[in-house]
């Protein structure tokens, strides 16, 4: 089986990284139909600010039926601290949630909260941890992934302001995915993709010029349009979106309205 090499990485002391940027995400908007991508920037969960809520008087298992099958508790409000967020985030998802260089801010890791519990458990499980951190290796880049080192996620300040993260945070958890399904991403390659290492392009184009890039990203944007758009990725990459349902996302589909 062949084996892929990562063109979009960066190397950092020796570290593969993955970045995604506000460069990568205005290309998503732009590539393939300009439609197609017109509401991209706006997250499917909107941020929460903390001052908006009443405070709550019981805890996180005040009520049930949240989440994908609606079998979480209601996650903590944000109005009472960032502590119930990472409790709660490390006691119903079994993602820890650490501060890096950076503290986190409750409605943050509240939103971040929001689209994780909507994702299957095969592909969430592979995220172990969240960090919270300044900034990437520039100041647009909005969340990376230590490729090779650790299924976490980092988000930095630019990242948490861009009026949401579910996009990119779907495509970085992608990345996590792809380091404990290894044998995943080969298939996607050997589906989807032609040619060796650096002299490799797709088969047919990504969803998005960023996903042309490579085949991890071509997945990753892949995977990030089927859970903010399904429908339209259904309609415009049948292919990429049944290797998704089948080999990702556990036959789970959203968007389909």
């Amino acid at each position: 089986m062949k084996k892929s090499v990562y063109a979009a990485m960066a190397v950092l002391f020796g570290v593969n990284i993955s970045y995604a940027g506000a460069g990568a995400l205005d290309s998503l908007r732009a590539s393939v139909r300009p439609s197609a991508f017109s509401e991209l920037a706006l997250p499917a969960v909107p941020k929460v600010q903390a001052a908006e809520i009443a405070p709550s008087a019981d805890g996180p298992e005040r009520a049930a039926g949240y989440g994908l099958n609606g079998n979480l508790p209601a996650p903590p409000n944000p109005y009472d601290g960032i502590e119930p967020e990472k409790e709660y985030l490390a006691r119903f998802i079994s993602i820890t949630a650490e501060d890096y260089d950076t503290e986190w801010r409750a409605s943050e890791l509240y939103n971040a909260i929001e689209i994780i519990a909507e994702l299957p458990v095969p592909f969430r499980s592979c995220t172990k941890g969240l960090r919270r951190i300044k900034a990437g290796r520039n100041a647009e880049v909005a969340g990376f992934v230590e490729m090779n080192v650790a299924p976490v996620v980092f988000l930095t300040n630019a990242g948490a302001d861009y009026r949401g993260i579910s996009g990119w945070l779907v495509h970085e958890m992608t990345h996590c995915f792809q380091m404990t399904h290894p044998d995943t991403i080969e298939a996607w390659e050997d589906n989807f993709w032609s040619g060796f290492a650096f002299f490799s392009a797709p088969k047919t184009p990504s969803v998005t010029d960023y996903g042309n890039t490579s085949a991890k990203d071509d997945m990753a944007e892949s995977v990030r349009k089927y859970v903010t758009l399904g429908k339209l990725m259904k309609e415009s990459f049948p292919d990429r979106y049944e290797f998704i349902r089948v080999n990702i996302m556990a036959g789970i589909e959203f968007d389909l309205k």
